[in-house]
């Protein structure tokens, strides 16, 4: 579900909440149904204390995200880099994520090209698995290690920005 949402928010509404994290996410329903469909409550006296349980009705869960109070949009050259990126990633294709990093770079002081495409083809391997599924890309994995790289390698780029919303989804 977080992983459906964070895509949607991105690539169809273009809105990126920048303050995204566990605390700022509220989830609400129930994932089991009480017997017979009906609230089910039950009162049991432990040792003069009262605990009651309450089991409501199966109602569908939902993500709300609060505290949207900081949010961007991205530009359309940006939206299509962070694209292109994105599925270079979920492709597998770890030098062409480094070659895009690089061709849309702010700042590049990076000594060893080579290097650092190689390194990235590593990681991306590495986190995506063997793995088809975007759920079970380890988004918070990836994006931390991509930042690492782009640090020793002295590469600023803003494509990953976009994820750096959604990297608690991987955890």
């Amino acid at each position: 579900m977080g992983m459906d949402m964070l895509l949607k928010m991105i690539f169809v509404d273009n809105f990126v909440h920048a303050d995204l994290h566990p605390g700022n996410i509220l989830v609400q329903g129930t994932a089991q149904a009480s017997p017979g469909g009906r609230e089910q409550t039950a009162v049991v006296d432990l040792c003069d204390t009262l605990v009651v349980e309450v089991q409501p009705p199966l109602r569908r869960l939902c993500l709300v995200l609060l505290d949207a109070g900081i949010v961007a949009e991205l530009q359309s050259a940006d939206m299509q880099n962070f694209r292109a990126v994105f599925t270079a990633v979920v492709q597998g294709q770890g030098e062409r994520v480094a070659e895009l990093i690089l061709h849309h770079a702010r700042a590049n002081q990076c000594q060893d090209i080579e290097r650092f495409k190689s390194e990235m083809a590593e990681l991306v391997t590495k986190v995506r698995g063997n793995t088809i599924a975007l759920g079970k890309l380890q988004v918070a994995n990836l994006l931390s290690n991509v930042f690492k790289l782009l640090m020793t390698h002295k590469v600023r780029s803003s494509c990953c920005l976009p994820l750096a919303a959604g990297s608690y989804l991987g955890r």
